[in-house]
């Protein structure tokens, strides 16, 4: 099962239905399609932030992508096409 964090508690949420959700997010989720993006992509920006952060701390790319494979319970070739598609560069 994957580690997901910052999930809000479900008796949180309000009720909508999926036409009004996708249209209220309609713009962000065609970005996302054009940039090659995934809608179950929001459960890696975590792990792409803590990615970040241990790289500015200086610890090595490999080190990193084994750790980060332990806690999400990903394989450590996942982690690297997740981090690789999320922080590439794309024109608006």
């Amino acid at each position: 099962m994957q580690n997901y964090k910052n999930i809000p508690d479900s008796d949180n949420f309000s009720v909508i239905n999926g036409y009004k959700l996708a249209k209220i997010n309609l713009e962000s989720l065609k970005l996302m399609s054009i940039v090659g993006l995934s809608i179950t992509d929001w459960k890696y920006v975590t792990l792409v932030e803590e990615y970040m952060n241990m790289r500015s701390m200086g610890m090595k790319a490999e080190s990193v992508h084994i750790m980060l494979a332990d806690e999400y319970h990903v394989s450590i070739s996942s982690v690297k096409r997740i981090v690789k598609r999320m922080l590439k560069q794309v024109r608006l």
